[in-house]
C-alpha cells in the first residue's frame, strides 16, 4: 500500500486574518428535526448571525430543508445555493451572494468535495469575509470538518485500519477555511468509531509539520458552538471529545506497525459544559458531580482478556489460549467455566486445549450449581480457569463471593491462578457488564442499554471487547457507538477509573500493576485505554430522544487520559485506593450507611452557611431520578435523611447533592449498593 501524506502550506491568508472575529458551529452529523437535539445548536447559529440572514451552501445538494427549519427556531431569512464547480466557486456573482449574508451553513456530504471545488476560490474568500466581519459559520458532518485549521480531506477512512496501519494514505489540508485555529475537527465520533482515528490524524500532522493541534471530536446529534472569544459550548444530545497534547505525550507512527500513543489528555463534554479553547479551562455541566474513583486493584496472577468473539482468534498461534498455555504447569488442569445452556464456545475451548495435550474440565455455572460443594471443589482443583459462554446478566450472582462456587473462584484468582475471559465474557472481569450492545445500533442513543454487575476481578475497571466486530463476526462499526458510549457511561455510573477497549484479534494480560497487550498478528488493532484516575468531575446526559423513556447513555469525563497500546506494548497502571468524596466549601457529603444496604440507608451531609437550597436526589444507572429526598432550604449544620428503596431493583444507585447558596453552587455524590 502506498503511504501518502499530502500537506498544503501555500496560503492566500495572512497571519493577521487567521484571528477571525466571528462564531463557529461544529455539528457532528445526524438528521435534524423539530423538538429534537438539533433545536438548541441551530437556534444558536441563527441568533449569532447579526442580521439573521443565512446562506446554506453545498457542493451539489439543492435541498431546501433549512429554509423552513431555521426560521421556525428564530426569525431569519434563509437562501440556498449549490456551488458545484471551481468556475462557479470563482464566479463574482457567487461571491456577492455569500457576502449578502452574515451567516453561512455548510451541509454534510464529502469534505474532499468542498476542498477540491472551493479551495483558493472567491467562495473560500467570501466565507472567510463573513466570518471576519462578525458573522457565524457552521457546518454539519463533512461541512463541520472543513471549518477547522486542519482538515482530513481524503484517504483511509476506517478507524480500525488507521489504528492498525497509521502510515496509510491520508490527506490533511491546512490552507482552506481555517476558522477554528490550531484545531482538527472530527464528526460522527462515537457513531463511527472515529475516536480511534482522531489521535492518528493529530500524530500524523505533528509528525509532518511539528505543529500540535487540538482534536475536537463532535459526535452525531451533537454540536460545539464557539463564540468570538473562543469559548466553546457543547450542545445537542450526546458528547464532544476534546484531545489535547501534554508535554509527556508520546506516539509512534511507523511503517509496518500499529499506532501507539501514551498520555494524551482526554476530556468528554456533555451538553451544557464548555471549554475555553485558548486556555483549556473547562466549565462542567451544572449537574456534574465529583468523580470519586473506586479502588483499582489487579490480582497477583495473570488475567487474560480476549477481545474477539471468533473462536479461531482465541486459538491462533499468537492468540490468548496459546498465551494461557505458556502459563501452565505440566500437571495443570484448565477449568472451563460456562453456562450449561450455551456450551458451544466452551466446548470449542475444551476441544482445542485437549488437542494440545492440556487436561481440561467443563464446569457448568448456574443456579443449581452455585452452592454445590462438588462444583466448588472442581474449581479449587484447577491450575487455570477460562470463563466463556456465561450468562452475562447473572454471572455475578452465580460466581460472586457469597456463593460456594464464587468463593472457590475468588480463592483461585487470589492464589495467582491464571484466568482467561474470552469474547463478550471479558466484560465479566470488570465492575460492570453491559447488555443490549448488539440488539440495536443506536441503543446507547436511545437509552436502551442495560447494566449488570461484573465479577470485579479487575477492581475499578470496565472492559469493552469486540470494538469493531459485528455479531456475525465481520469487522465493521455497526455497534461501535454502543460499546464506546456504554463503556464511558458504565465508568461514570460505577465510578470505575479504568476503561479498556479491545478489538477482535487482540488480547490484554493484566498482572499486578501492569497491562501487556498481545495480538494474533503484527497488525492487530491496538488496545485503547481510558485512564480516569485523575478525573475531577463526571455527569450523565439528561437528554432523551423524542419518544424514548430513558436518557442518552454517555458520560462526561473531565481530566482523563487516553492511551493506545499495540501488540507487544505494555502499560503500568498503579493502583488507587477508594477515596471519600472531596469536601466542598459549602456542602460535604459524609457517608451513606449502611452501604451496601437492604432496603434502607441513611445519608449524612453538612451545610456550612445559611441561605442555601439543597437538592438531594437518587438516580439509577440509567440516569433516571428515582427519588427526591431533599429539595429546599436547609439550615447550616449536619443533616441525615433516610432512603427507603422500596420497590427498587438490586444494583448501584447514585445519590446526588447540589447546594445553591450565596457563595455559588457546590455539588457532590456518593454511590450506594442495594442488595436484596
Amino acid at each position: 500500500m502506498r503511504r501518502i501524506m499530502t500537506m498544503a502550506f501555500l496560503s492566500m491568508l495572512g497571519s493577521a486574518e487567521l484571528a477571525g472575529q466571528g462564531s463557529v458551529l461544529l455539528v457532528g452529523g445526524g438528521s435534524e428535526n423539530n423538538n429534537d437535539w438539533s433545536d438548541t445548536p441551530y437556534r444558536w447559529l441563527v441568533t449569532h448571525a447579526p442580521n439573521r440572514k443565512i446562506a446554506v451552501l453545498h457542493y451539489s445538494d439543492t435541498s431546501t430543508f433549512f429554509t423552513g427549519y431555521f426560521p421556525g427556531l428564530s426569525p431569519c431569512i434563509v437562501n440556498n445555493r449549490a456551488i458545484t464547480s471551481v468556475s462557479q466557486a470563482n464566479d463574482s456573482a457567487t461571491y456577492r451572494f455569500i457576502l449578502e449574508h452574515d451567516g453561512v451553513f455548510l451541509r454534510g456530504g464529502d469534505q474532499a468535495q468542498y476542498v477540491s471545488r472551493w479551495k483558493g476560490t472567491l467562495t473560500q474568500q467570501a466565507i472567510r469575509e463573513v466570518f471576519q466581519r462578525g458573522g457565524v459559520v457552521g457546518g454539519s458532518s463533512a461541512g463541520e470538518m472543513v471549518l477547522s485549521d486542519v482538515v482530513f480531506s481524503g484517504g483511509t477512512t476506517n478507524a480500525w485500519s488507521l489504528l492498525r496501519m497509521p502510515t496509510s494514505s491520508v490527506t490533511l489540508v491546512d490552507d482552506f477555511l481555517r476558522l477554528v485555529p490550531q484545531a482538527l475537527a472530527e464528526s460522527h465520533t462515537n457513531e463511527r468509531g472515529r475516536l480511534g482515528r482522531l489521535p492518528v490524524f493529530m500524530a500524523r500532522y505533528h509528525q509532518a509539520t511539528g505543529t500540535k493541534v487540538v482534536g475536537l471530536g463532535v459526535d452525531i446529534n451533537s454540536a460545539l458552538a464557539i463564540d468570538a472569544s473562543g469559548r466553546a459550548e457543547a450542545m445537542g444530545g450526546s458528547a464532544v471529545a476534546v484531545l489535547r497534547w501534554r508535554p509527556t505525550t508520546t506516539y509512534l507512527v511507523e511503517p509496518g506497525a500499529p499506532f501507539s500513543l501514551t498520555d494524551m489528555a482526554f476530556d468528554q463534554l456533555l451538553p451544557g459544559s464548555s471549554i475555553d479553547l485558548a486556555t483549556g479551562t473547562i466549565t462542567p455541566t451544572s449537574t456534574a458531580v465529583a468523580f470519586s474513583p473506586n479502588s483499582v486493584r489487579f490480582p497477583p496472577g495473570p488475567v487474560l482478556l480476549d477481545g474477539s468473539g471468533n473462536t479461531a482468534d482465541w486459538a491462533a498461534a499468537a492468540g490468548s489460549l496459546r498465551a494461557l498455555q505458556a502459563l501452565l504447569g505440566s500437571a495443570d488442569t484448565v477449568g472451563v467455566l460456562t453456562s450449561p445452556a450455551a456450551p458451544a464456545s466452551a466446548a470449542f475451548v475444551q476441544s482445542q486445549l485437549m488437542s494440545w495435550g492440556i487436561a481440561s474440565t467443563m464446569i457448568g455455572i448456574d443456579a443449581a450449581r452455585r452452592d454445590d460443594p462438588a462444583t466448588a471443589a472442581a474449581i479449587g482443583r484447577c491450575g487455570a480457569l477460562v470463563v466463556v459462554g456465561c450468562r452475562l446478566d447473572s454471572a455475578a450472582g452465580l460466581l460472586g463471593s457469597s456463593t460456594l462456587s464464587g468463593a472457590a473462584f475468588a480463592a483461585r484468582v487470589q492464589s495467582a491462578c491464571p484466568v482467561a475471559f474470552l469474547g463478550d465474557d471479558a466484560m465479566l472481569a470488570g465492575e460492570r457488564v453491559l447488555g443490549g450492545l448488539t440488539t440495536g445500533p443506536y441503543n446507547a442513543y436511545y437509552g436502551a442499554l442495560s447494566s449488570f454487575p461484573g465479577l470485579g476481578v479487575l477492581a475499578g475497571t470496565v472492559v469493552m471487547p469486540r470494538l469493531f466486530q459485528n455479531p456475525d463476526l465481520t469487522t465493521a462499526y455497526d455497534y461501535t457507538e454502543n460499546r464506546t458510549m456504554g463503556m464511558m457511561w458504565a465508568m461514570a455510573t460505577s465510578m470505575s477509573p479504568v476503561g479498556v477497549v479491545i478489538d477482535a484479534g487482540a488480547w490484554v494480560r493484566f498482572s499486578g500493576g501492569g497491562a501487556q497487550v498481545g495480538g494474533i498478528s503484527s497488525f492487530s488493532t491496538p488496545v485503547v485505554l481510558v485512564d480516569a484516575r485523575a478525573v475531577t468531575t463526571t455527569d450523565v446526559p439528561v437528554f432523551r430522544r423524542p419518544g424514548r423513556p430513558n436518557p442518552v447513555q454517555n458520560a462526561a469525563l473531565i481530566g482523563a487520559t487516553l492511551h493506545v497500546v499495540r501488540s507487544g506494548g505494555a502499560l503500568t497502571i498503579t493502583s488507587v485506593e477508594e477515596t471519600p468524596p472531596a469536601v466542598a466549601r459549602s456542602l460535604a457529603l459524609i457517608a451513606a450507611a449502611p452501604n451496601p444496604f437492604n432496603p434502607v440507608t441513611t445519608i449524612r451531609y453538612r451545610v456550612e452557611e445559611s441561605g442555601g437550597l439543597v437538592r438531594l436526589s437518587v438516580h439509577d444507572l440509567l440516569g433516571r431520578e428515582v427519588a427526591v429526598l431533599v429539595d429546599g432550604p436547609v439550615q447550616p449544620g449536619e443533616h441525615a435523611v433516610s432512603w427507603h428503596a422500596v420497590g427498587q431493583a438490586s444494583g448501584t444507585y447514585l445519590a446526588r447533592f447540589v447546594l445553591r447558596g450565596p457563595g455559588g453552587t457546590t455539588q457532590n455524590s456518593v454511590r450506594m449498593l442495594l442488595i436484596r
